[in-house]
């Protein structure tokens, strides 16, 4: 649903600015060309952003959030020996070449 409603308002707030964008080429004296590269690209630019906007406006109550209260630190543990097994060398840092 939120796809529809990001849809809207991008369509809505690229005409506004198409609107504004055409008076002001009309004033100047400058032709004016609806569909170019920069306009397809900031509908598909906003549109995406609306989007993700819209996502997080309706759908964070669906994201589960993780309680880190349940988890026990006590009882915590880490096995290093699995780090043991892999092969490669793990370098890290500046390592001066020998001459």
């Amino acid at each position: 649903m939120y796809y529809y409603y990001s849809l809207l308002i991008t369509i809505i707030v690229f005409i506004f600015f198409q609107v504004n964008e055409y008076n002001n080429s009309k004033k100047n004296e400058i032709k004016y060309n609806l569909i170019n590269i920069n306009n397809i690209i900031y509908f598909i630019l906003s549109y995406m952003l609306l989007t993700i906007i819209f996502f997080f406006i309706f759908e964070s109550k669906n994201i589960k959030k993780i309680n880190f209260d349940k988890i026990e630190k006590d009882n915590f543990e880490f096995n290093n020996e699995l780090l043991r097994k892999i092969p490669e060398n793990i370098n890290i840092g500046f390592i001066p070449f020998d001459e």
